[in-house]
């Protein structure tokens, strides 16, 4: 399954599946895991995918989200603070990284691992790859207690990212909240078709990826990552991601969700829908649905992702900051410099930001 997915990635290349994505990739053994690894190096002013740029992350896309800040005044102030500190990070050849266990998704899901091996690990790529940041995206308290404080412990910069929505399944407290139940019976009374992928046409494949670029490309940001039809394909055949679409009575496919898993915990990096189809039908609230029961079926605790706070907690969901762990110091102070300015920012502005406004 992961195997077959590692092999299609290796074999056609991480901008075939993710067209903003244009990094090498390679595959190495963490702890006995077989893993992703991007190596990017592009050249100045070339927009990456956040997924495989920290520099685009922090800054350009940190900058595109002030707008959703509920306080005006506060937005040109930190949006200039974040524009200045962009300039340092471009200074610093942040881009110049590898991402380990990076599966070009905006949520990478980690294996049962505490950090054995880590030094061992590191060593190794250091000596790869002289020039460059590593870094681990996605870690949260909750799922990674141990394998952060083992970041930590080896001197390793954790800096904020995001907040995040985690939920667990009923066996193990989740609350089947109201709007939960109302979205099941929305689903069981819907007269749209629900269809696994593996009926699906070239067709439907191309409606897939255009479903989730309405959502996530158009509404939010081209700076998500941008997913070939050739991608989700082969997400599916490999039993990589679990793919179910809604489809409407004159065939017309309205809305896809893609749930991975690993370990005890599963999320869902693809979610799309007709963004011009009428509200009434709810197919956010569909999709959502389809993935909550994928998470009782599975018996799996669910990070949701980060955005739309509000609607995620009323579905049961709680918040957790989620990290990225960064290596910086085999590299020259001036690269190292910008790193400990951003990180001393995140973690005393940043992080109380994200968790009051829930970005």
């Amino acid at each position: 399954m992961v195997d077959d997915f590692l092999a299609q990635l290796m074999k056609h290349g991480a901008a075939s599946l993710v067209s903003n994505a244009p990094v090498q990739v390679s595959v190495l053994e963490v702890a006995g895991f077989k893993v992703p690894v991007t190596i990017s190096a592009p050249p100045a002013n070339v927009p990456l995918s956040w997924v495989v740029s920290l520099r685009s992350a922090y800054g350009p896309y940190a900058a595109e989200e002030m707008h959703t800040l509920p306080v005006p005044a506060l937005r040109p102030l930190l949006r200039a603070l974040v524009n200045g500190l962009d300039r340092w990070l471009v200074a610093a050849q942040l881009d110049k990284l590898v991402c380990v266990n990076n599966w070009l998704l905006s949520t990478n899901l980690y294996p049962h691992w505490t950090g054995e091996g880590l030094a061992a690990f590191l060593d190794q790529v250091t000596r790869s790859y002289p020039d460059h940041f590593i870094a681990f995206r996605s870690l949260n308290y909750r799922h990674h207690a141990a394998l952060l404080q083992a970041f930590k412990r080896d001197g390793w910069s954790i800096l904020p990212s995001r907040q995040v929505w985690l939920a667990s399944p009923k066996a193990d407290g989740g609350l089947m909240t109201r709007d939960r139940k109302n979205d099941a019976r929305l689903l069981r009374k819907t007269e749209l078709k629900r269809e696994l992928a593996d009926s699906f046409t070239d067709a439907d494949w191309e409606r897939a990826a255009e479903l989730y670029a309405m959502l996530y490309l158009e509404k939010y940001s081209r700076l998500n990552p941008v997913f070939t039809p050739a991608f989700l394909r082969w997400a599916f055949q490999s039993g990589f991601m679990r793919i179910e679409g809604l489809r409407a009575s004159d065939g017309r496919l309205l809305g896809v969700v893609g749930t991975i898993a690993s370990g005890s915990v599963m999320t869902t990096p693809l979610v799309g829908y007709d963004t011009k189809a009428s509200s009434n039908l709810g197919l956010y609230r569909l999709l959502t649905a389809i993935a909550f029961e994928d998470m009782e079926r599975r018996g799996l605790s669910f990070n949701l992702s980060a955005g739309v706070g509000g609607f995620k907690k009323n579905r049961g969901a709680k918040s957790e900051i989620e990290y990225t762990a960064l290596w910086s110091r085999h590299l020259p102070a001036p690269r190292r410099w910008p790193i400990k300015v951003l990180e001393l920012l995140l973690n005393r502005i940043g992080r109380s930001l994200m968790e009051k406004y829930e970005l």
